[in-house]
């Protein structure tokens, strides 16, 4: 793989230190095609481009280093040559090649797609008795809210303030019973594996209402 002039990719970075961020700054700017394009109290980032706008670097600017960023070792070594007369002391340069990160990539993806082959043909599968005591327990809370919740198929009021008229009460009935004759069957035919709606029980919601 190679960048826009042609050059082998190899991604560096590059560390300086730096004694006066001001003067540094301030000599780079007056380098030629490189500008800053975003400055804060912490660091500066500037960009070295060509005649073509294409960015050969980024120089991030803090208060005691320097780093520089750039894709290729053709690159790399016309920034040094650049900057030599610059007040930086150099400390050290690390490269990633770019056909060790495909290679990884390459490597990921096949390890992901045998974990997730893995884990269709492993379903999770909960004892049953402890599935039905989790159960059991997260409908009983439900039960206890449900009847405290304002429902818009009611008027918008809870159950429990429905019931106090002879139609909300009808309504609640309703309601209930459309759990029980639609929602609540097609799902029990359903083979969902670990099914905590098979333990829903809509006689629990007419105890808490006093509906019998």
């Amino acid at each position: 793989m190679v960048n826009n002039d042609k050059e082998k990719l190899i991604i560096s970075t590059s560390t300086y230190k730096v004694s006066d961020r001001e003067e540094v700054k301030s000599k780079l700017i007056r380098l030629s095609n490189i500008r800053i394009i975003e400055e804060t109290k912490k660091q500066a980032i500037l960009h070295w481009s060509n005649e073509k706008n294409t960015i050969l670097g980024t120089i991030i600017l803090k208060e005691k280093t320097l780093s520089f960023e750039t894709n290729s070792l053709e690159r790399l070594e016309r920034f040094k040559k650049k900057i030599q007369k610059l007040p930086l002391k150099f400390e050290k340069t690390d490269y990633i090649h770019v056909e060790d990160i495909m290679a990884q990539a390459s490597k990921n993806k096949i390890k992901i797609a045998g974990q997730k082959k893995a884990l269709k043909k492993e379903k999770l599968k909960i004892p049953e008795d402890e599935l039905e005591k989790f159960a059991l327990k997260w409908w009983e809370d439900y039960y206890n809210d449900w009847v405290k919740t304002k429902i818009p198929a009611i008027g918008n009021i809870t159950p429990l303030e429905a019931i106090r008229t002879k139609e909300g009460r009808k309504r609640v009935e309703a309601l209930i019973n459309d759990y029980e004759n639609k929602y609540l069957h097609d799902v029990k035919r359903q083979d969902n594996g670990n099914n905590i709606q098979k333990y829903f029980n809509p006689d629990e919601l007419r105890k808490r209402l006093k509906l019998y």
